[in-house]
Formats: structure tokens, sequence, C-alpha cells
């Protein structure tokens, strides 16, 4: 996996008590990613729905759960979040200092987990609109490959055949195959799970 997490996980580790060094890391992470929905909710629409998101994400139980995981996942989600925020702040890359924040967040989604690209493409789209906003997402972009660069060239080729492996892992434990809307559905069907009786 990229760096972040884990080399901020790493340096934890030589706490005498790991395991509490391990939930505070991802308390962070988490209070990141809950205030980044909230504030998304309020932009949306107002106060009302920022406490909504704010009792909906902090009570979740599967983020409730997983803050005692070793998981990179929950890195990711926090930065993916404080970038969509951004995107709506910036009404999608007018605002040029904005832009290069969602720049910054969106490295540090890549630098948490490859996968980050999949889930910023809706935000990218929105920065298609108008030449002004067209620059501010190329920017926002190479800002973002700027940061990342550096790791993503020289780990790349050891990276590619691991996450090949690792995308087809879940097959081998009976989750569904990649590549298959089983696997699509997997997570709707969890929070379905979660939240369903």
């Amino acid at each position: 996996y990229p760096p972040i997490y884990h080399y901020t996980l790493t340096a934890l580790l030589h706490h005498p008590e790991p395991h509490i060094a391990v939930a505070w890391l991802n308390l962070g992470y988490l209070a990141l990613f809950v205030l980044s929905g909230a504030w998304i909710a309020f932009q949306l629409g107002g106060i009302l729905p920022c406490v909504v998101a704010l009792l909906a994400l902090g009570l979740s139980p599967p983020i409730v759960s997983l803050h005692r995981e070793v998981f990179p996942d929950i890195s990711l989600a926090a930065w993916i979040a404080l970038a969509y925020a951004l995107i709506l702040r910036s009404s999608n890359f007018k605002i040029r200092r904005l832009s290069i924040g969602i720049g910054l967040c969106t490295a540090l989604a890549l630098l948490s987990k490859w996968s980050a690209v999949v889930y910023l493409l809706a935000g990218v789209a929105s920065g298609f609109r108008d030449p002004e906003r067209r620059r501010n997402l190329a920017l926002a972009c190479l800002s973002a490959a700027a940061l990342c660069a550096p790791w993503y060239l020289i780990n790349g080729f050891s990276v590619l055949p691991r996450v090949w492996t690792s995308m087809n892992l879940g097959a081998g434990e009976g989750d569904p195959a990649f590549l298959t809307l089983e696997n699509w559905l997997y997570y709707p069907y969890f929070f379905t799970r979660c939240y369903g009786g």
C-alpha cells in the first residue's frame, strides 16, 4: 500500500500499548471523515442535514467498529470526504486556492490507497464546465500528481502485481470475484445488513 497510513502507523507501533496508538490514529481519521461528511451536508442543506450527518456517520456501526482495525481505507475515506467538501466549497473548482487544497487532499488519498482515483472521478467531472474551472482542475490534478509521483514512480512496478493479487483475494475468501456485479453491490448489501434488521 502507499505510505501515508502505514508510515503514521509505524511511528505509533513503538508505543508501549500499540493497540491504543492505532485506535488514536484511526480516531483522528474517523473524526476527519465525520466532520467532512457533516460539512458536505451543511453545504448542501444547512444545519439540520449537518446534524443528521454528524449523528449518522459518528454513530454508524461499521464506522465505530473500524476504529481499532489497522485499515488504510479509513484514511482513504477521510481524505476523499475532505476533497469532496472542498469541491463543493470551491463551487466545483471555481476558486483557485481551494482547488490547490483539493489537489493536496487528492494526493493524500492517493498516498493512502491507489483506488482513490475511482472515488474522485465524479468530483473531477464537475470541473469541466468552463475554462476557468478546467484550469483550476488542471492545477489540482498537477498538484496531486507532483506530490504522488515520487512514491508511485519508485514503487509502481512492484505494487502493480500486488494490487492485482489483492483485488482477487476476496474470491478466495468467499467474497464476490473482482469485476462482477456482485462485487459492485457488495458494500450496498453490507450497509443494508448493518442498518437493517
